[in-house]
């Protein structure tokens, strides 16, 4: 019986509603009372005077990537999955101010990456995790290289960290804010440019090397996070 529940309830758009709801109200509580301290978004703000970028980030960052996202440099894209946690998390997302676009079965994926594509020539610009929805955890999926190949726009990675925190005991260990702390943000331009048509080998390079961007802009927020120089990039 509590499993028919459980299932029910999570068919159910007003579930996902109040819950993203709710967690989107806790983010805008821990981002008012956290101390931050900012790297690159000076260069995130030259770049987005030519047009919108992408925005990658590993999945365990995800919490605070919306409400970091000001509202001066123009609408954002969020993609989600179609599941519980994924319209959870679009509801926060819509929370705090960026646009979601759901993306579900093949013929529902085509559909919506015309959307996404017609946005962004409207000046939307995307953020996507690089890990995807599911994992394995920092492992980049083919999707962020072929969005950043199919586009051509800058490409960005994100990371937040705060010096108080949970870990989320999912297959990301998501990082989950606590208030009155002190936290970074870091948003670094990745120079790499993916072609239009790549190799095995070429999506295999470049995959390890965004891979290493996202990890590298962690390390340094949760070094500036602790109050440590992070090395300019």
């Amino acid at each position: 019986m509590a499993m028919r529940f459980r299932r029910w309830l999570g068919r159910q758009p007003w579930a996902s509603r109040a819950v993203g709801t709710g967690l989107g109200l806790w983010i805008r509580l821990c981002h008012a009372t956290t101390r931050w301290e900012f790297r690159g978004d000076g260069d995130l703000a030259e770049a987005l005077k030519e047009g919108p970028v992408l925005i990658i980030l590993w999945h365990e960052r995800i919490a605070m990537a919306g409400i970091h996202w000001r509202a001066a440099w123009g609408p954002m894209l969020a993609v989600h999955s179609d599941r519980f946690a994924g319209r959870v998390a679009g509801a926060a997302q819509a929370h705090v101010g960026l646009r979601p676009v759901v993306m579900a079965s093949r013929q529902a994926n085509r559909t919506a990456c015309r959307e996404v594509m017609r946005l962004m020539h409207e000046g939307c610009s995307l953020g996507l995790t690089g890990d995807g929805p599911s994992g394995p955890v920092r492992i980049v999926k083919d999707a962020p290289l072929d969005w950043a190949s199919t586009t051509g726009r800058p490409v960005f990675a994100y990371a937040f960290a705060t010096r108080r925190h949970w870990r989320v005991p999912s297959w990301d260990r998501l990082v989950w804010p606590q208030p009155f702390t002190r936290g970074a943000v870091v948003w670094q331009r990745w120079d790499a440019a993916p072609p239009r048509r790549m190799d095995a080998a070429t999506r295999e390079a470049l995959r390890r090397d965004l891979a290493a961007a996202l990890t590298a802009a962690a390390e340094d927020a949760e070094a500036l996070a602790r109050g440590h120089q992070a090395p300019a990039p």
